[in-house]
């Protein structure tokens, strides 16, 4: 053939050589993925891969690798490429057979969309993962399918590859709607013929690097899971905790590792998490170790298992010192029974525990231990929690308390997880010793004790989590004091019963109290009472408003006022009381045994309390001597507080009347003796009122009658009536124009009557005397204003004379025995110097143009002294004998003292009314008196100057005693 016609037809069987190998190329991924899915997939696993058929795309095939893009498997798995590298032997080798072998498998873009439901159930292509062999239904309705499937190997094991790598690949989870990424890389090596394989992977939640290493059986599955991570930081999670726990914020950086060895249990390791949030301490967590173990082969769900832990963390923060706490904690879930939880916590050794609530608070517990334990299972726990301290001290600025030896125990049982389950609560307490003091004010209780039981429940709309409880407080030794005044009782005791009401929005609190051995004493007195007592109940309504209704009651109380000698024993209360105020409250009583003051004053109280609003009271009663006859003061008392809880009061006393005499006298003041007796009848009554901080008072006195009789002083008092009005009696003050009437009085050789006197008192240390009147020798006397005391204890009083009859004067200042008529005026100086009375200067005078007569009798006393043959006992003489029968035109006196002396100088105008038994006698030139054969003279017109010196001692002992009763 020739050449030509051979290379014509050698380049036809060339052409379609080369067109044949590009078909086969073009061709070949087309057929691959036939065979692939056909051989591989479909007759080897007819019902797909986990119930879903893979889709893929061949892009490559070539002698040692093939690349395939786009695989799918369901809606959930997905990958952009995965590149096969193999050996393939053809059938020309020295064997005779084709044979094929994986060696490594890379696929890039693997994404796995995962979805978290509402029961925090994982699913994948609606696979359940923790995987379980039934069917769930999807929230859609849909049944979805059990995972994993499990392969038969066998068929497998030639595509099995030597190495797996799975690089920028992501897993995609849902959960509420909202999307995480966690990027993923795995490197796996593979051994089938000794049936093993080893995985590494790193994954990045939320930008944190997780390592993770898995070594399996091929048959058998995973024998090894180590997971760990190193310096995480776990901010990342706190938008995920706050949906939970608003206020919750994770820190690290966080240190996390977890294995696993088949047959063994699961071992975990934590440390470096920080927990904070609000206002809570800041929790730092140092290590956590701890296993859970399962029993292989369990279907259907965990059954059982066990968690066993233990770590340490500490609490710290601006408020608190570090705190360390050590614990453990157990979780046992037998077969398909509950859940049951165990936990052990106690705080490490330290020397003090410092808590800051603010920088003005502070409080600090030395040799802190506190305890808690809880066991049980998720619906029934039951929780135990101690505290003990050597002391605890809290500062702040109302002062500083200490305890001492503090223990507090509290025990909690129900489902304590779920509020709406009801609980009981029990807690005890003791205290050795608490001191608080503040500025001047300091207390302290040597012991206290505090129990209860509580059934908690939350409700809604209730006020309280409590269904009923009960609370008892106990103290004793209990003392306060303040500056110099100091209280104390030897014990107190409170029992409270706490029970809603039936609509849950009202707490009621029923009480009964009692404190015993109680004193209050300060330097001035002293208060005892061996009981006093509370019973009722409190009610608060949502806002915490109170409500109560309490019986108050005093038994035995004594009252001691050492400085002034009072006592009021035998004192007691009963006080019921209602808040808002019923009117149907009811009375209370107070009746006091004895008052006294060492023998003065002896009396008794009664009365009546009644409450008159939310913050006022009234007290009603008598007071009755016992040692004054009749003297009973009734007494009637408001007082409370105002609308801007300002105290105020009011208080009006008043006594019918009563005889008062110097045998009361000498009871109530002693030291005062009376030379005498009198008797006064009185009445009085008071009034007191404190408004705005301000105290007003008032008071009357009433004098219905009275006498006075003083032999000693020849003093004799009668017919004594007036009123005494004061407009204030803290420091005694009166109206103006006070009035004490006295029908007569008796000094000695004077006598008065129908005296009046006007004055008012002021300020408590004066005695404002308006006008003195009397009535004196038939005349009448008055004085000017004079103030008491002055100066020195010395006063001036002038006495105005309006027509005094001259004969009762001169009777009563012991000048003469005289008679007859004729009035004199005219004023008398008084002065009064520390017991001394003198006059300074008297002068009186007849009426101009009205004369009178007088008579004399005893004359005697003017010619005392003087020898019978002068010129001046003579004239002496002539002016007695004249005195005897005088009709005078006009008269005077002076009245001056000297010493114990009273000198009288009287001057008389007038003319004998008889014929005088005297003569004129030139050679001396005067009258001498002749005798009865003497015809005498009769005189037409004389003046007569009488100088007479009178014993003024019997004044002076007046003015002595009544010094000594002023004083």
């Amino acid at each position: 053939m020739p050449f030509k016609t051979v290379a014509k037809y050698l380049s036809i069987i060339c052409l379609c050589l080369i067109i044949g190998a590009q078909a086969v190329i073009i061709g070949l991924p087309l057929i691959a993925e036939s065979i692939i899915f056909d051989v591989l997939i479909k007759e080897r696993f007819p019902e797909g891969l986990g119930g879903f058929t893979p889709e893929f795309s061949v892009e490559k095939i070539g002698l040692a690798n093939t690349i395939i893009r786009d695989i799918k498997v369901g809606k959930d798995v997905h990958a952009d490429l995965a590149e096969l590298s193999y050996t393939l032997a053809l059938p020309g080798n020295r064997a005779g057979k084709s044979s094929f072998r994986l060696n490594k498998v890379t696929v890039r873009g693997l994404t796995l969309s995962a979805e978290v439901d509402a029961a925090n159930h994982l699913y994948l292509n609606g696979l359940s993962i923790p995987f379980n062999d039934k069917k769930s239904p999807d929230p859609n309705g849909q049944a979805k399918t059990a995972f994993p499937v499990r392969f038969d190997l066998n068929p497998l094991l030639p595509f099995i590859p030597g190495q797996v790598s799975i690089k920028n690949s992501r897993l995609n989870i849902t959960y509420k709607n909202r999307k995480i990424l966690i990027p993923l890389e795995i490197m796996a090596r593979i051994d089938p013929g000794q049936g093993r394989a080893t995985a590494r992977g790193r994954f990045r939640p939320f930008g944190q690097a997780i390592s993770a290493i898995v070594t399996g059986d091929l048959e058998t599955g995973i024998t090894d899971v180590e997971i760990s991570g190193t310096q995480l930081s776990p901010d990342c999670l706190t938008g995920l905790i706050r949906e939970k726990i608003p206020d919750m914020i994770l820190s690290g950086p966080m240190d996390l590792n977890l294995a696993y060895t088949r047959g063994t249990p699961l071992q975990f390791r934590m440390s470096g998490l920080g927990i904070s949030g609000g206002n809570l301490p800041q929790v730092k967590v140092h290590n956590i170790n701890g296993q859970v173990a399962m029993p292989p082969g369990q279907a259907g769900g965990i059954t059982q298992f066990t968690v066993a832990s233990d770590g340490r963390l500490s609490l710290s923060g601006r408020q608190i010192s570090e705190t360390g706490i050590k614990f453990d904690l157990n979780a046992v879930r037998p077969a398909r029974n509950p859940v049951t939880i165990s936990l052990r916590a106690e705080t490490l050794p330290m020397d003090r525990l410092e808590i800051k609530n603010d920088p003005k608070q502070r409080i600090v517990l030395s040799n802190p231990g506190l305890n808690l334990s809880l066991k049980g299972t998720l619906d029934d726990q039951e929780s135990r929690i101690r505290l003990s301290g050597q002391s605890f001290v809290h500062r702040s600025d109302s002062g500083t308390a200490t305890f001492r030896d503090v223990f507090l125990t509290a025990q909690a049982k129900g489902n304590l997880l779920a509020p709406e389950k009801e609980k009981t609560v029990r807690f005890e307490s003791h205290l050795k010793g608490i001191d608080f003091s503040h500025g001047q004010t300091a207390s302290k209780l040597k012991k206290v004790n505090v129990s209860g039981t509580f059934q908690v429940k939350k409700r809604a709309g209730q006020l309280l989590p409590v269904t009923s409880g009960q609370l008892r407080v106990s103290a004793k030794g209990i003392g306060a004091a303040l500056s110099e005044n100091r209280i104390s009782s030897a014990g107190i005791t409170v029992n409270a019963k706490v029970k809603p009401d039936r609509s849950g929005k009202k707490l009621r609190i029923n009480l009964d109290s009692a404190a015993t051995g109680i004193i209050a004493a300060s330097d001035t007195h002293r208060i005892t009472a061996p009981e006093a007592t509370a019973s009722g109940h409190f009610i608060f309504d949502k806002s915490f408003t109170p409500s109560l209704k309490l019986d108050t009651r005093l038994t035995g109380a004594k009252v001691d006022i050492p400085a002034h000698q009072v006592t009021a024993s035998g004192i007691r209360v009963r006080l019921p009381v209602t808040y808002p105020f019923r009117p149907d409250t009811g009375s209370g009583i107070l009746t006091i045994g004895q008052i006294s003051d060492g023998g003065r004053v002896d009396a008794g109280l009664s009365a009546v309390f009644n409450q008159t609003g939310n913050h006022a009271f009234s007290l009603k009663g008598a007071v009755k001597s016992r040692n004054i006859e009749g003297l009973i003061l009734d007494f009637d008392l408001n007082a409370g507080l105002d609308s801007s809880l300002t105290p105020e009061a009011t208080v009006f006393v008043k006594t019918d009347s009563f005889e008062y005499t110097e045998t009361t006298l000498s009871t109530v003041i002693p030291e005062m003796e009376i030379p005498g007796r009198f008797s006064i009848n009185a009445s009085a009554e008071t009034r007191a009122a404190l408004k705005k901080h301000v105290l007003e008072t008032a008071g009357l006195i009433r004098i219905h009658g009275g006498s006075l009789n003083m032999p000693d002083m020849d003093l004799k008092v009668d017919g004594i009536t007036g009123n005494i009005a004061f407009s204030d009696l803290l420091n005694p003050e009166s109206l103006p124009g006070q009035m004490i009437s006295v029908k007569s009085i008796k000094a000695g050789q004077f006598r008065f009557s129908d005296a009046g006197l006007r004055f008012s008192v002021e300020h408590g240390k004066s005695l404002n005397i308006e006008n003195l009147k009397f009535k004196w020798c038939n005349g009448l006397v008055s004085t000017e204003s004079i103030r008491l005391p002055d100066r020195d204890n010395r006063f001036f009083l002038t006495l105005y004379c309006d027509r005094l009859e001259m004969d009762s004067l001169l009777r009563q200042i012991g000048a003469f025995d005289a008679e007859g008529g004729g009035t004199l005026s005219g004023r008398i100086p008084v002065v009064y110097n520390n017991g001394d009375i003198s006059f300074d200067n008297g002068f009186l005078f007849s009426t101009p143009g009205r004369g009178g007569r007088i008579f004399v009798n005893d004359l005697d006393r003017m010619l005392e002294g003087f020898p019978r043959d002068t010129p001046e006992f003579s004239q002496l003489d002539l002016a007695g004998e004249a005195l005897k029968d005088f009709r005078y035109q006009w008269a005077k006196l002076r009245l001056n003292t000297s010493g114990d002396t009273l000198d009288v100088k009287m001057e008389l105008d007038g003319k004998p009314t008889k014929i005088l038994p005297f003569e004129y006698r030139k050679d001396i030139n005067s009258f001498m008196r002749v005798d009865a054969k003497s015809p005498g003279s009769r005189f037409q017109g004389v003046k007569l100057d009488v100088n007479l010196k009178l014993p003024f001692n019997r004044v002076m002992k007046f003015g002595n005693n009544l010094k000594s009763i002023l004083d």
